[in-house]
């Protein structure tokens, strides 16, 4: 069964080696701490988590925003969503580090 909740303080060192999966830079666990820290109050600002068997095998950002025209509601922006390769369905994706850009129609090979 999947758990999903909110990314605790203990985690961020399986989460900066899930971020590798997503983006192969170095994640600096001091700082992730310190961002999350700074958050914890923020309910705008939340980390998901997702966890099977104990084990951390997804995790998204997730900032919540207001509108500033129209009727102005609520809207969420979702980034960093990383799933582990192992626990992906369907295709699968890689990503490499790109040194110069790429057209958006180039071919990926992994």
């Amino acid at each position: 069964m999947l758990e999903i909740s909110e990314v605790r303080q203990d985690e961020l060192p399986e989460l900066a080696a899930l971020f590798q999966q997503l983006s192969p830079t170095d994640a600096s666990v001091p700082n992730m701490r310190l961002v999350l820290s700074k958050n914890e109050d923020n309910r705008s600002h939340v980390v998901w988590a997702a966890r099977r068997g104990g084990r951390l095998v997804g995790s998204l950002l997730a900032v919540t925003r207001e509108m500033l025209f129209g009727q102005c509601r609520s809207f969420m922006v979702v980034e960093d969503v990383v799933v582990d390769v192992s626990h992906r369905q369907g295709r699968r994706y890689c990503v490499r580090p790109r040194t110069t850009p790429e057209p958006p129609t180039a071919p990926t090979s992994c």
